[in-house]
């Protein structure tokens, strides 16, 4: 076991960066600052923002370090959080969310300073303007990979994580190029690292819904989950793994093409890049359980006329695109 012997209660730090959502952001800090736990440290990072944010985060005074930068976006802020912070662990929240008051030192026990671990607990996702209406969600992950791989668009928001800083430097940060996804690429890269997940199935993360958020800009998202999967298959195509370059996978890149189908998105480049690597793996791994009409048609007419076939029918049915054509479940990954 790998154990952080920096101190016998190791400092977390969590990074709040904010952009234009200082009405949502002393929300975030209330409930960092109402940890049971006893050392956290909060940083707020303005992104360049010209609301009250910077108003909002001194009213906190010296329990809340200020840290000013011009906009760069998302993952930018964070990696200024993450090159000021002074934890051994990092959580980063959004300024629209917040915690559980327990959760950070649930994870902490849970933990137990260890650094070859990050550790997950439930999410609660509600409505903004209703937030009696919500789903819980509790991640069932014990390889982080393969947990990254099955996620769509219900995908854990960022709070919901607790990660050894080291773990966040090796990987460098997030990625400053993206718009969108930047938290699954993030952990998709840290999962290559192979650490142990640690779940709490209790709700210690709490996700707006709201009218404007990321999580609704459909299209953008959609595109560059499509780019980011390609560039991943060609990562674990070399790596050799079968457990990950397998049905997990296939399923991920699946989903991506029937989005970019149903959405109209993307450029035809794309789409052809994605569909070839999803016929690699289908010369390994077959069609999943897609049923047996869905597996006629694509073997009568290909993959990609099949799929463009059923997105047709559930518009003409006005149904949403379900993840598969039918509701069978995938086979599960077979042993290497």
């Amino acid at each position: 076991m790998s154990a952080n012997s920096m101190s016998q209660t190791p400092l977390v730090s969590v990074i709040i960066p904010c952009y234009r959502q200082a009405q949502f952001m002393a929300t975030a800090v209330d409930s960092t600052l109402a940890q049971t736990y006893p050392a956290v440290e909060v940083l707020v990072v303005n992104d360049g923002s010209d609301d009250d944010t910077e108003a909002v985060a001194r009213r906190y005074g010296e329990r809340v370090r200020y840290i000013y930068r011009d906009n760069g976006g998302l993952p930018a802020a964070r990696n200024t959080g993450i090159a000021q912070a002074r934890g051994a662990y990092l959580k980063f929240l959004d300024a629209d969310d917040h915690l559980h008051p327990e959760q950070i030192a649930w994870q902490m026990a849970a933990l137990g300073g260890r650094d070859d671990c990050l550790s997950l607990t439930g999410v609660r996702l509600y409505r903004e303007d209703n937030p009696g209406q919500h789903e819980d969600h509790v991640p069932l992950a014990s390889d982080l990979m393969r947990f990254m791989l099955s996620l769509d668009d219900t995908w854990l928001p960022p709070n919901a994580y607790l990660v050894p800083i080291g773990m966040v430097r090796a990987v460098n940060g997030f990625d400053e190029s993206l718009r969108y996804f930047e938290d699954w690429e993030f952990f998709s890269r840290v999962a290559l690292r192979e650490p142990g997940v640690l779940v709490d199935p209790r709700v210690g993360a709490y996700y707006r819904l709201r009218c404007g958020s990321m999580s609704a800009q459909r299209e953008g998202m959609t595109v560059t989950r499509a780019g980011l999967l390609i560039k991943l298959h060609d990562t674990l195509r070399s790596m050799e793994r079968r457990e990950w370059f397998g049905i997990d996978l296939l399923k991920a890149e699946q989903g991506a093409y029937q989005s970019l189908i149903a959405l109209g998105a993307g450029t035809s480049e794309l789409r052809t890049a994605l569909l070839s690597r999803i016929k690699e793996l289908q010369a390994r791994e077959g069609f999943g359980s897609y049923g047996w009409r869905f597996q006629l048609l694509a073997r009568l007419m290909g993959y990609a006329r099949a799929e463009r076939i059923r997105c047709g029918v559930i518009r003409w049915l006005g149904k949403k695109a379900p993840e598969t054509l039918d509701t069978g479940a995938w086979r599960e990954v077979r042993s290497s």
